[in-house]
């Protein structure tokens, strides 16, 4: 019987090797569609301020990232490669697709059907990722794999080509195994459900941002929690959408309902959250180094904390390959 494995961009490694992890990370964008998109967010391309900022998440005792930016929207495929080995850090790499805006508005991603959208989704996975796909199709591939699909849908009325690029990474997730992370922004209540309806594991199924939404007494996050799936929270270092007393009511909330072995947090940085881009940028260390001692000092247990940061994404990202 084959293991369950995290498939990270240097190999594969058991899930307790991951420690404690940031699960939404953006540590380099290489863009010229996303610099002209918002360059004040997505201008994060300098590898050597990167390394620093993750050094910070070292030494503050964090061991993985996630880096949410997928195939063709400026995922610096080789440079995350390298930002592995310079640091020590395991990182997890994304393929699938993301927000219709981030890429240009004729992009093959809007164009290949079902069957090669996941094709290229299971290769990134099975066997490499491919790279200078932002304006060219997919035709070279290292030898690094992908660990997780993404999937962004932005309002909840899909169209054609929404739909379409849903049932390719559903189909990718069936081949492969691999997990699933969904940005929903106001989507969540139809993309979640058109996943499961494709017969995806709800347990396979990590739902981003819902952290933006921080709506008393909190019956949207209750409704996806109900649905079985990982409850993203990943505002935390972006006090523009929630102050970090309300992010801290949400998580005790959603605790004291029952659904501690559900959430995950991340970080979600852009440009003006790092530090070394931004005197007054939080950075990858606040987490560690500020927001548990918040959350401790407002009655959450340190063994949800271990859970939410350590056991939670073990869990989350890991899957038995099938290949």
């Amino acid at each position: 019987m084959k293991r369950r494995i995290v498939r990270t961009v240097l190999g594969d490694i058991s899930p307790e090797e991951l420690g404690f992890v940031d699960c939404h990370c953006h540590p380099l964008v290489i863009s010229e569609h996303l610099l002209q998109y918002n360059a004040s967010y997505f201008d994060v391309r300098d590898i050597e301020i990167a390394a620093l900022e993750l050094l910070k998440f070292k030494k503050a005792c964090g061991k993985s990232i996630v880096d949410c930016q997928p195939i063709a929207t400026g995922r610096a495929t080789e440079q995350c490669v390298e930002l592995s080995k310079r640091t020590g850090l395991n990182i997890i790499a994304s393929t699938g697709f993301h927000m219709k805006a981030f890429y240009p508005e004729d992009h093959w991603t809007f164009t290949m059907s079902e069957e090669q959208l996941s094709d290229i989704y299971v290769a990134e996975i099975n066997e490499g990722m491919y790279i200078n796909t932002e304006f060219e199709l997919p035709s070279t591939q290292i030898v690094s794999k992908a660990g997780f699909i993404k999937n962004a849908t932005e309002e909840a009325d899909f169209d054609e080509i929404d739909a379409r690029r849903l049932k390719a990474v559903a189909k990718a997730a069936k081949i492969t195994g691999a997990p699933l992370l969904c940005h929903t922004n106001r989507s969540a209540l139809t993309h979640i459900p058109f996943l499961l309806n494709l017969g995806i594991d709800p347990k396979q199924i990590i739902v981003a941002h819902l952290d933006k939404s921080n709506l008393d007494p909190y019956n949207y996050h209750m409704e996806i929690a109900k649905m079985g799936v990982y409850l993203e929270f990943d505002s935390i270092v972006n006090s523009t959408r929630n102050t970090i007393e309300q992010e801290i009511k949400l998580i005790k909330t959603m605790i004291e309902n029952g659904y501690e072995q559900q959430l995950l947090f991340g970080s979600d940085p852009v440009r003006p959250t790092y530090r070394s881009y931004n005197d007054n940028g939080w950075g990858l260390n606040y987490i560690l180094d500020t927001f548990i001692g918040l959350l401790l000092r407002n009655g959450v247990s340190s063994e949800a904390i271990h859970d939410i940061t350590i056991t939670n994404p073990m869990n989350a990202f890991a899957f038995t390959p099938t290949l």
